[in-house]
């Protein structure tokens, strides 16, 4: 079987509604869809943490001139 790319997020859309389990996916789509998964969640984690370390470098460029 092959991996047909749009196929991958629309997987991760019913795993994180909870109505498949990545267990249960077609085999080729197992670890595609896990790291969809945990790309998602690594994107969401360090947006939260990107607005504090650029208004620190700001400041610190502002006192540096």
């Amino acid at each position: 079987m092959k991996v047909k790319s749009y196929m991958i997020p629309v997987y991760a859309v019913l795993v994180k509604a909870g109505k498949r389990e990545v267990e249960s996916l077609p085999e080729p789509y197992v670890v595609p869809v896990a790291e969809y998964l945990a790309a998602q969640e690594e994107g969401t984690q360090s947006e939260g943490t990107k607005a504090p370390d650029e208004s620190t470098q700001k400041n610190s460029k502002d006192t540096t001139k």
